[in-house]
């Protein structure tokens, strides 16, 4: 798993395209608000939207066609939501590859669910129901490959914590600072507990 922090996204679409490229699978993660799907859809606007495939807004759309709300977060219901959002991207990502779709741009991945459960899920190592299925056996071991994909992690920026009607925002600053370093943590984690070696760049832009 190779993964680049990025600062910001803001008026980069050109640089951060090259920098990426889109020759494997480029995974944008970290807490909602950090710009994931807006630069999705700038990456989009450089490769060709009609031609480039994408996954998006698949946790926003478990939430709707589940009926979840942000109260299940931190409630009974948060492992399972968690569950379905990590099935629903597993699935996903699997018809992509059954079509022969291996190079593409998604703004979320399997590790984002895996993240909100250890964070907010009151079951005492509940994400471990998540992180020891078969699906991450499969996707994880997809996600280290360098040679097939990239794994971005966007810093969180303070601006953008704004609520949007669906997902529990953070309540504050410390709480999405939180959420960033659980993934980088678990995402380095991964990587050394698998002998891969991830390796976490900047980007300056």
């Amino acid at each position: 798993m190779t993964s680049l922090l990025l600062p910001s996204f803001a008026t980069t679409t050109t640089t951060t395209s090259e920098a990426l490229g889109l020759s494997k699978a480029i995974y944008l993660v970290g807490p909602q608000s950090t710009g994931k799907t807006t630069l999705l859809n700038a990456l989009r606007r450089h490769y060709g939207e009609e031609s480039t495939p994408y996954l998006s807004e698949i946790a926003r759309q478990v939430l709707q066609a589940k009926l979840y709300t942000a109260d299940h977060l931190n409630g009974e219901r948060c492992l399972q939501m968690q569950l379905d959002i990590f099935t629903a991207h597993f699935q996903a990502e699997m018809n992509l590859f059954a079509k022969g779709q291996f190079e593409f741009i998604s703004d979320r991945s399997a590790i984002d669910p895996i993240i909100y459960s250890m964070q907010y899920c009151k079951q005492v190592d509940g994400w471990y129901a998540l992180r020891d299925t078969p699906m991450w056996k499969i996707l994880g071991s997809w996600y280290r490959d360098p040679a097939a994909t990239l794994v971005v992690l966007l810093e969180p920026i303070e601006e953008f914590l704004l609520p949007d009607g669906t997902r529990k925002m953070p309540e504050n600053w410390a709480e999405m600072s939180s959420l960033h370093f659980l993934f980088r943590d678990f995402m380095e984690a991964e990587g050394d507990r698998k002998s891969t070696r991830l390796n976490s760049s900047h980007i300056t832009i």
